[in-house]
């Protein structure tokens, strides 16, 4: 008891001392108990994005490029896949089934996906999410658009509305499709993916944008049969020919800048040598 006295009879001479230190030690624990429901409220929003997807596939380049292109609409594809890999791939007696994804264009700053209506079929997210349509209906001509929850929000879109695509993944594209314009034909419910902030066509829309092209351009996510657990990787059979041709680019510029640095050093050898009075 004698203690305890001498310890509250400190606390009170130094009272404010004291007040600050607990001030402190409260704001301390607060501070990491929201950054931790932070962090994992970030992680279980990541991870639920996509569900039941056992493979992505892309063209040659980052693993990590691939997923943030393909799943959460951050960055551009690394290089475009070609629609006779994909088919290859698809009709693997290992494989269930393909969603293609072709990327590249957007409208007033959100992203444009070409896709099947396999798509809305096939995705899944959280634990057992699905898309729905809150109106209209799936994509299936080449002039019909679909639209996620905050585009429809955001730009006061409804059933019927006609969509302009541009050529690029930024606010402002390249160049204007307008000589294909697209109509509104369904407004998805709100998933808090990705999803609410895509514009989705089909695969026949995006070619009649674009000259004919034999490549899809972005990845395809598939699902094989007896896979256990989610993979994410890289496909290696369709990267396009510019790709290929950079790449090649960069191999004979390392050779070349090689070359330079090792007759540099030769140079310089010989001017020591010189000096030194020794024969090279």
């Amino acid at each position: 008891m004698m203690l305890l006295r001498l310890a509250l009879t400190s606390l009170r001479s130094r009272l404010l001392t004291t007040s600050l230190t607990v001030a402190s030690i409260a704001l301390s624990v607060t501070l990491l108990v929201g950054i931790e429901n932070v962090r994992a409220g970030v992680r279980d929003s990541f991870a639920g994005t996509i569900r039941g997807v056992d493979l992505i596939v892309g063209a040659r380049g980052g693993t990590l490029q691939v997923l943030l292109s393909a799943v959460f609409g951050i960055g551009s594809p690394s290089g475009s896949v070609k629609l006779s890999t994909m088919e290859r791939w698809k009709a693997h007696p290992a494989v269930k089934w393909v969603v293609p994804y072709s990327l590249g264009d957007s409208h007033r700053g959100f992203r444009v996906v070409g896709t099947t209506p396999e798509f809305y079929e096939r995705y899944r997210f959280r634990k057992d999410g699905r898309i729905v349509f809150v109106s209209g209906r799936a994509a299936v001509a080449d002039t019909e658009v679909v639209i996620g929850s905050d585009v429809a929000e955001k730009l006061g879109y409804t059933i019927g509305t006609p969509v302009v695509v541009v050529h690029g993944l930024r606010d402002i594209g390249t160049s204007s499709h307008e000589a294909h314009p697209f109509h509104v034909v369904g407004i998805l419910g709100r998933t808090f993916t990705p999803i609410d902030r895509s514009v989705y066509v089909t695969l026949g829309g995006i070619e009649a944008m674009h000259e004919p092209e034999t490549g899809v351009a972005g990845s395809s996510m598939a699902s094989a049969e007896g896979a256990g657990g989610r993979v994410s990787g890289r496909g290696g059979g369709g990267g396009d020919g510019a790709t290929a041709n950079a790449r090649r680019r960069r191999v004979r510029q390392k050779a070349r800048r090689r070359r330079r640095s090792l007759r540099r050093t030769n140079s310089g050898r010989r001017r020591w040598h010189r000096l030194l009075g020794r024969r090279w």
